[in-house]
């Protein structure tokens, strides 16, 4: 890429983050490939909590494997998702299958079970065990027991006709199960758990796999102790302020660096994996965990095709606490391009880069910390959680005891007592609609007979929350925020229809690929069909397209 495209291209995707722009969502065809041509692997890369914008803002500092993706490979700029809940179940379920929340069920974090009237977590699943890989122990037990249609994963061990070998890894287990699928023979899901403790489940094995173990145990998390995040790049090559008075001090760090990971005395040891979790040696962990892996497993040097999944949560952790401007989200940028960079010279060298295709995207963006947008003029602001919002209201005029099942970012479920009063006392139903949309910062309140309708509508919110809608999960009302405003949880969020959240990078790299710029319209949701159609299978419960104007001439 020429100094005046990136230039160009960087300016366009700043340009484009500031708006959405409306996308595609019928599935394009697939078109089977041809044995001889299919890659020998294919690898999904997913960045937790990435804006595309970051390309525009950061990229120049990029010289390693995330300059070689966007420069060298198929760059959709105008790359978004196309529906309202944006969070890292939802989007890694969206990338693992390619179909969108309201058909693979994963439409959130976490959500109210009716049944058992209580907040259940996507990846949970009491029916499997935990294997632990190495030492420690963990009573977390995790599986895709929610997913309602197979990932690319399943279909590519269903449908192949060499068993393939699949691995999939993460820090997050909703991340890693959702890029992996349901499991079966030959395929490796993994996660961390309980700090330090890295496991898996019942539902993909039910013996520790050595070479997981004796990665883990070489390696352990605990050999960072002591270590100091300072600054990668030179201090010239940072936009904005490291001591921005917007930034919170998030134990035991402050708001400007070095950042030790190592808890002072007295301190909490949980500290030290929280710490870890949000510096680049999680991501350096990930990265070289999953080369491991496909070394040991021998990834692509099979007669059929083989996947490799990995997603770095880095800089979901650290976004939430210091915000896409911070100098550790920068740092974080600069660190992950290194490992990125090990990451696609492995694969050159075990598989070769005419035999492997790699995509690579996010699960979701991220807004500003409110307090800087005001600082500079904007619209933003903060509210209280949704749920405190709506037990005031509903005590006064139901009477005292509970009435919120859940309230999780901008939704909202009711207990079924509740919502069995509200539908025969329509007037309080409104009153509550009418409080929650006079808040400042809400623009609209949908209820879930307008989520549930399958009438048209011309309204883009309400279109990007019925992709989101899954009857049994969803809240009973969505409460959509204006850009810039948030919820008081944590600094800065994502979950929300608004630009910032749904705009992601959707690189295509490798065998099989015209590079280029593209600005047609395109989604995560499109990397599973377009993966599938290079290994020559389809995937039946897609909404997303193949991505054939990238793709080489057969």
């Amino acid at each position: 890429m020429t100094p005046v495209r990136r230039r160009c291209l960087g300016l366009a995707l700043v340009a484009a983050g500031l708006c959405a722009l409306p996308l595609a969502l019928s599935a394009g065809p697939d078109h089977p490939q041809a044995a001889s041509t299919r890659p020998k692997l294919v690898v999904v890369l997913v960045n937790d909590q990435f804006p595309s914008e970051y390309i525009g803002l950061y990229g120049g500092n990029w010289t390693g494997g995330l300059r070689r993706l966007v420069d060298e490979g198929a760059l959709f700029t105008e790359a978004a998702y196309p529906y309202g809940r944006t969070a890292t179940c939802a989007g890694h379920g969206t990338i693992g299958t390619g179909a969108f929340p309201q058909r693979h069920g994963l439409v959130g974090n976490q959500w109210f079970d009716r049944d058992l009237d209580k907040a259940v977590t996507c990846e949970e699943d009491a029916s499997v065990t935990p294997v632990v890989l190495g030492d420690g122990e963990t009573t977390n037990r995790h599986s895709a027991k929610y997913m309602m249609v197979p990932s690319l994963a399943d279909e590519l061990r269903r449908q192949l006709p060499q068993q393939p070998s699949i691995v999939s890894v993460a820090e997050k287990p909703r991340s890693a199960i959702g890029l992996g699928g349901h499991g079966g023979p030959g395929t490796v899901v993994l996660w961390k758990t309980a700090g330090r403790v890295w496991s898996t489940s019942s539902a993909y094995t039910g013996t520790p796999w050595p070479d997981a173990v004796e990665y883990v145990q070489r390696r352990p998390i605990t050999n960072d102790r002591g270590k100091v995040w300072t600054k990668l790049l030179p201090e010239s090559a940072y936009l904005y302020a490291d001591d921005d008075p917007a930034e919170p001090t998030p134990a035991p760090w402050g708001r400007t660096f070095p950042h030790p990971l190592d808890p002072r005395e007295g301190e909490d040891e949980g500290l030290f994996y929280t710490a870890w979790g949000r510096s680049p040696w999680s991501d350096a962990f990930i990265v070289d965990l999953a080369i491991h892996l496909m070394e040991t497993r021998k990834l692509g040097q099979h007669d059929g095709t083989d996947m490799l999944a990995l997603s770095l949560g880095a800089l979901d952790q650290a976004g939430h606490q210091y915000g896409p401007r911070s100098h550790e989200v920068q740092d974080l940028l600069a660190r992950a391009d290194v490992a990125i960079g090990r990451l696609l010279d492995a694969l050159d060298r075990q598989v070769g880069r005419d035999h492997y295709v790699l995509a690579w995207s996010a699960d979701h963006g991220v807004a500003r910390i409110p307090e800087q947008v005001l600082a500079e003029g904007g619209q933003a602001g903060r509210l209280p959680p949704i749920g405190q919002m709506a037990t005031g209201l509903l005590q006064w005029t139901l009477g005292a005891g509970r009435h919120v099942g859940l309230g999780d970012g901008p939704e909202l479920a009711l207990t079924p007592q509740a919502l069995a009063t509200l539908r025969e006392r329509p007037d309080v139903k409104a009153r509550l609609m009418l409080a929650l949309g006079a808040s400042p910062g809400v623009a609209k309140v949908f209820d879930r007979d307008m989520l549930s309708s399958t009438t048209p509508t011309d309204d883009p919110d309400l279109k990007a929350w019925r992709l989101s809608y899954f009857p049994d999960r969803s809240g009973d009302f969505i409460v959509v925020l204006k850009p810039g405003w948030t919820y008081d949880a944590i600094r800065t969020n994502h979950g929300t229809q608004n630009a910032y959240d749904q705009r992601v990078p959707l690189v295509l790299y490798g065998a099989g690929v015209r590079p280029g710029t593209y600005t047609t319209a395109a989604s995560p949701a499109d990397i599973a069909p377009t993966l599938a159609a290079l290994a020559g299978i389809t995937l039946p419960q897609a909404q997303g397209r193949v991505l054939t104007e990238a793709l080489q001439p057969r």
